[in-house]
Parts: structure tokens; C-alpha cells; sequence
């Protein structure tokens, strides 16, 4: 545990500020949701205009009700994700904010909320970093082709942005 390095975090900083909108980014964290978790509030200590989204609740468990509750609360996060992205970009001086979220851990789910929050990000021009702690599902390989980078994150160590966005190095 412990505060992450002042390098490291200005390292992250730097590869952060360096993004372009539109910019949808899928950050894999190692670890479980404890590390997403800390990789978000080390996301929101770097000084960047960052703006954390709706919290989607964990995955499903129990009956049929409780995951339908469950899928209804994802689905509102995704939602109100969206209407962040939507609002006026003139709330903060730096420019419109990072929106920093978590991908829902249903697996379904998470496919079509990737393809919703990448057209938000893409019609509005914005940045959207979505974190996936790498231990639980959904597996991150159907959500690569939705996002423009890759961010592998750490919270105590270097973290890699992918320097070309996939779809241009496709036709390149």
C-alpha cells in the first residue's frame, strides 16, 4: 500500500495530458477492484481536470431480482456517464475534463456501455479513461476494437499508454 511515487504519478501525468480528444482509453489495472479503486483516486490526484463517473455496482449475484436490480443500476452509471460527457465543457478553465470510469463488471453489459461511452466520446469530442481491474471479468479483449488507447495502469509502478490509436496503425 502506501502513496504512490511522485515520479510514477507524474510520469502518468504527462502521458494523460498528452491525449488528444477524442480519446477513449480502456486503463487494465493488474490486480482486483481494491487497485482500480486506488488507480482512480491516484487518476484524480495528478492535477488534471478529471472528472470521476457514475460507480457501477459489482457483479451479479444472487437471484433473479437482485440481478436484474443489479443490471438496472448498471446500465443507469452507464447512462448518467454518458450525460457527463454531454455537459457544458466551459465548467472548468482547463479545458473539459477526463471523465475517469469503471467498466461494469457484467459482461454483457460492458460491450454495449464501451460502444455507447465511445460514441459519446467520439460526437463530443472529450476524453473518457475507463479503468477495468484486470482479476475479474469482463475479458478485455471484445472491448479493445471501442477504444482509441490502451493504458496498462499501475498505482505503484510505471504505467505504458499505447502511442498509436489502433485504428490508424490499421491503415497505415
Amino acid at each position: 500500500d502506501g502513496v504512490p511515487s511522485r515520479h510514477w504519478s507524474a510520469d502518468l501525468a504527462r502521458l494523460l495530458a498528452g491525449l488528444r480528444p477524442p480519446a477513449h482509453v480502456l486503463a487494465i489495472v493488474p490486480g482486483r477492484d481494491h487497485d482500480a479503486r486506488r488507480f482512480v483516486e491516484t487518476l484524480a490526484a495528478l492535477g488534471l481536470p478529471v472528472r470521476a463517473g457514475a460507480q457501477p455496482p459489482g457483479a451479479a449475484s444472487g437471484g433473479i431480482v437482485a440481478r436484474a436490480v443489479l443490471l438496472a443500476a448498471a446500465r443507469a452509471a452507464v447512462a448518467a456517464d454518458e450525460e457527463a460527457l454531454a455537459e457544458d465543457e466551459a465548467r472548468t478553465g482547463g479545458g473539459p475534463p477526463i471523465l475517469v470510469r469503471r467498466v461494469p463488471a457484467q459482461a454483457g453489459l460492458a460491450l454495449s456501455a464501451e460502444r455507447r461511452i465511445a460514441g459519446a466520446v467520439e460526437r463530443r469530442g472529450r476524453v473518457a479513461v475507463c479503468v477495468l481491474p484486470l482479476s475479474r471479468g469482463p475479458d478485455p479483449r471484445p472491448l479493445l476494437p471501442h477504444h482509441s488507447h490502451l493504458l496498462l495502469g499501475a498505482v505503484h509502478g510505471r504505467s505504458w499508454l499505447s502511442a498509436t490509436e489502433p485504428a490508424a496503425a490499421a491503415e497505415a
